[in-house]
């Protein structure tokens, strides 16, 4: 039960509050001659569970390689392996630059829009952000805060906007969201970019998220399902294509797009995308993706029905989303290597669905928002277990000039968190320095009584033990590869301590540092413990030599 709020704590606590507002003022009278102060701390974003999972992965054993021509224009992009341990750091670095900088804003003018529209909106685009300017950027907080703390605008050079060649009229911008509604400069063209996606001309979406569409490749005439569609994004982008004229002399489209989403909000706001396209050529579903129906054609030669009825199913299933650290900062927060292996099962199912409601000759593209091969390679490997060789992977990279993008493995190492988050806790608290300054203390009194410098030597009352409530766990530090106990009230690894590895070529030490935080490797199904079954399936772990070759 909550402490009591009297009028005598209430009077303390106004008083606190105005001692407080009085130290505060006066300390800010004071700064003459000092630094300028800004309220706003950088926070430096780091989990250490997440970065060595990664690591251990081997997600930084290839580096890019720009192949350029005599002129210095660059005419092909590939990856080869990295072969010393500095090389592997050097990709790590750039891995968290880019995972820890800004997203860049994206947008697209949509696939049905007229011609001679799409050429005024391009000019248009181009009056606006179609040369590099100066900036200058608001500082964030109300105008009170600005004035006590003296804040500045931001001065920041930006380039042109970028045209996507990988998307068809897909635009990105070298500034985020955030910066473009701050700027007074960019007013203008962030009221242009409101009215025209209120029109439905313009379409504000990530880059990431307009490429499954684009691999997908459907054509006007098709029949296209999103299986978990919410908010639309990808949706509108399907609808576009397929709203178009099959023919010249079509009036109205002939194919449709079957958008589904297993949750009725998130149904409802599907709906308020769409309607901006303003097309017949679409229906919204709300149900759970794997059990959708399985619907059937009678149009067969023999008067059989064959099994499913799309040309083109998008499973864009839910994810961990560990990819999305860029506008979701509370992942580095969050992550644990558990997460993909509870919604791995759920993935699986979703797709063998798609599989299912594919008809034969057509595309299924499987998709999510996460880097972790369990909801990504295993997922599309169970996929053609299951199909026996009822499915095909098929190679779409080389068709989508511009779009750099790692190759598939075929391999990856099962990795799952088998501590809880309390006994983690139970262990970093057994662990403090408090509880250390404890430990110190007990073992100079027993020193004393016992007059032996080793605790736990055999004496004549029997054998010395550490009380249980004083026993702290032993710890591998980022850094090293030796097992040592934090004596000096150093706090243990947490997902919080800063991941710094000697070497990336040392498989043994990286092993010792996932383990240190709970962390174990299954190298079989059978070596997973009947505990941890409902979470690890045999479906987790890669390929055999033998099934890879069959692919």
């Amino acid at each position: 039960m909550g402490r009591r709020w009297s009028r005598k704590n209430k009077k303390n606590q106004a008083g606190k509050k105005q001692d407080q507002k009085q130290q505060k003022n006066s300390g800010s009278n004071d700064n003459s001659g000092k630094e300028e102060q800004n309220p706003y701390k950088l926070v430096e974003h780091g989990n250490f569970k997440m970065e060595a999972y990664y690591a251990y992965q081997g997600i930084h054993d290839h580096y890019l390689v720009k192949e350029e021509d005599v002129s210095g224009n660059v005419v092909s992009y590939r990856f080869a392996e990295c072969t010393t341990s500095e090389q592997k750091e050097e990709e790590r670095q750039r891995f968290l630059e880019a995972f820890k900088g800004m997203l860049p804003a994206s947008f697209r003018i949509g696939n049905d829009v007229d011609p001679d529209l799409r050429e005024r909106l391009e000019h248009e685009l181009d009056q606006f952000v179609g040369e590099k300017m100066k900036i200058e950027i608001e500082p964030r907080g109300g105008q009170r805060l600005i004035e006590s703390w003296g804040l500045k605008p931001e001065i920041k050079f930006i380039a042109p906007v970028q045209k996507l060649p990988f998307i068809p009229h897909g635009y990105q911008l070298s500034v985020d969201r955030q910066t473009i509604r701050r700027s007074p400069k960019l007013q203008p063209f962030h009221d242009w970019l409101k009215v025209q996606t209120d029109a439905g001309f313009v379409t504000r979406q990530e880059t990431v998220s307009m490429i499954p569409p684009v691999v997908l490749n459907p054509e006007p005439h098709h029949m296209v399902l999103d299986m978990a569609a919410a908010p639309g994004s990808k949706t509108s982008q399907l609808l576009e294509i397929v709203n178009l004229p099959s023919s010249p002399g079509d009036c109205e489209p002939k194919g449709c797009v079957v958008a589904n989403d297993n949750d009725a909000k998130r149904a409802y706001m599907l709906v308020h995308q769409i309607k901006r396209i303003n097309s017949p050529a679409v229906f919204i579903t709300s149900t759970d993706a794997r059990f959708f129906p399985l619907l059937r054609d009678p149009k067969t030669q023999d008067g059989t029905t064959s099994e499913g009825i799309f040309d083109s199913v998008l499973c864009d299933v839910p994810c961990s989303g560990d990819g999305t650290a860029r506008k979701n900062p509370g992942i580095w927060k969050q992550w644990n290597s558990l997460n993909g292996y509870s919604l791995h099962p759920m993935q699986l199912a979703i797709a063998l669905r798609g599989a299912q409601s594919t008809k034969v000759g057509g595309l299924l593209c499987y998709s999510t928002c996460s880097m972790n091969p369990i909801e990504n390679e295993a997922v599309v490997a169970e996929l053609l277990r299951a199909s026996d060789g009822s499915l095909e992977l098929v190679e779409r990279l080389s068709q989508l000039p511009g779009l750099v993008a790692r190759p598939g493995v075929s391999t990856w190492k099962v990795v799952a968190q088998t501590t809880s988050n309390k006994q983690m806790k139970d262990k970093q608290k057994k662990n403090n320095p408090k509880m250390q300054a404890k430990r110190k203390e007990w073992e100079e009194k027993n020193k004393k009584e016992n007059g032996s410098e080793e605790i736990g030597k055999e004496t004549e009352a029997g054998k010395l033990e550490a009380p249980e409530s004083l026993e702290g766990p032993t710890n591998v530090r980022s850094g090293s590869g030796k097992e040592e106990t934090d004596q000096d009230g150093s706090a243990p690894l947490t997902s919080r301590t800063k991941f710094e590895p000697t070497s990336l070529d040392d498989m043994d030490g990286l092993k010792k540092m996932i383990e240190s935080v709970g962390m174990v490797e299954y190298f079989s199904y059978d070596e997973v413990p009947k505990v941890m079954r409902k979470r690890v399936r045999p479906s987790c772990f890669p390929p055999t030599p033998e099934e890879a070759k069959k692919v």
